[in-house]
């Protein structure tokens, strides 16, 4: 990656409440605007405003899941001038307001003693092959970025959140919204891949 971007990506990430300008990034590169903006597109496959957004929001889910904060007081510390705002960016990034998501992690919390951080990746999903699909790509991917052994496959266990059906089921139950289930069908798929 370019080094110039690299700076400015770091500078963004050092200070996520700040609101940063066209001006300002292409100024951390000494770049001009133009010249910065196409090559930052190029070595993001995003605008820099597009991948502020991105780096948002994964910071704000990544908090929700590790720290005990609260979702308006995230939303401030990311530079949100209102707490609707910060919202409706949220989900639309992940599908899922940031409150229910908070809920649902402290629910997850409170039922097993565990910390979710490294295990709580998930998507609501009408179609269940489809959030199967999603959800085995997704822990791929954790598997390969973080390079977990077969050991420590074998420990993790695995959430799935749906939406309440019309069934009775006496699952976990988020805000009268949400069913979490324990799973491990999908870790025991990926183990006995090639």
């Amino acid at each position: 990656m370019d080094k110039r971007i690299e700076k400015v990506l770091d500078t963004i990430e050092s200070n996520l409440s700040r609101s940063f300008s066209l001006g300002d990034l292409a100024g951390i590169a000494c770049m001009s605007a133009s010249q910065f903006h196409r090559v930052f597109k190029k070595e993001t496959n995003a605008t820099p405003f597009k991948f502020i957004e991105k780096i948002k929001m994964q910071s704000a889910y990544d908090h929700m899941l590790k720290q005990d904060i609260q979702v308006q007081e995230l939303s401030e510390n990311l530079g949100y001038q209102d707490y609707e705002t910060f919202s409706r960016a949220f989900k639309k990034h992940f599908q899922i307001s940031p409150d229910d998501l908070k809920a649902i992690a402290v629910k997850i919390k409170s039922q097993t003693n565990e910390d979710v951080s490294d295990n709580l990746y998930f998507a609501v999903f009408d179609d269940e092959a489809e959030a199967k699909d999603y959800v085995a790509n997704k822990f791929k991917e954790i598997i390969e970025k973080n390079q977990y052994t077969e050991e420590d496959l074998k420990l993790a266990q695995v959430f799935q959140v749906s939406e309440i059906t019309n069934d009775t089921s006496k699952e976990m139950r988020v805000k009268n919204k949400f069913q979490i289930k324990s799973d491990t069908k999908v870790w025991k798929k990926l183990l006995s891949q090639p």
